[in-house]
């Protein structure tokens, strides 16, 4: 009887981490440039990074752009997203700060590292030196046929506003 339970374990122990590790370091992640000045475009890089062995032909995701603190919301224009890779792609349309984007039936399938596309946002002129916004994925699915690849998601990406206008300082050293 304790030489069942000796080996019982373990094998318990690995059936119930080995699978769901599979997809546990696959990620979907967006970098956005750490400034940019009032009233300007902001483009930024939307990348999975699938598990080696994981592949899929179906993918979902949100972006949403979110002022932090008195920073003033996004009101002219709308998200849009410039996609990198081909395939059966779905826009579902942007707002002032969200869009969502859906591939579905891609052939190939995904595998490794894939540049996804490139949301895009301008930012409200009225923003002030120092304020800062959010741009964040708000969720995102994969799947290959019937099958649910799970994703993780990477942090937000922040992207400030710098001082505008060309100031040029000069320091002299003292003599």
């Amino acid at each position: 009887m304790a030489v069942n339970r000796l080996w019982a374990l373990p094998t318990l122990v690995g059936l119930l981490t080995g699978v769901p590790l599979q997809a546990q370091n696959s990620t979907i992640s967006i970098s956005c440039p750490n400034q940019a000045t009032a009233g300007s475009s902001v483009t930024c890089s939307l990348n999975l990074s699938l598990r080696a062995g994981v592949t899929i032909d179906a993918l979902t995701f949100g972006v949403a752009v979110t002022p932090n603190g008195s920073a003033p919301a996004l009101t002219t224009g709308q998200l849009s997203f410039s996609e990198s890779i081909s395939g059966p792609f779905k826009n579902t349309g942007g707002t002032n700060n969200a869009i969502s984007v859906l591939w579905s039936g891609l052939s190939p399938a995904l595998s490794g590292n894939q540049g996804l596309g490139s949301p895009g946002f301008s930012l409200p002129a009225s923003a002030s030196s120092g304020q800062s916004y959010a741009v964040t994925i708000t969720g995102a699915s994969a799947s290959l046929g019937n099958n649910t690849v799970n994703l993780s998601i990477g942090p937000a990406s922040a992207v400030s506003i710098g001082v505008s206008g060309g100031c040029t300082y000069t320091l002299t050293p003292p003599n």
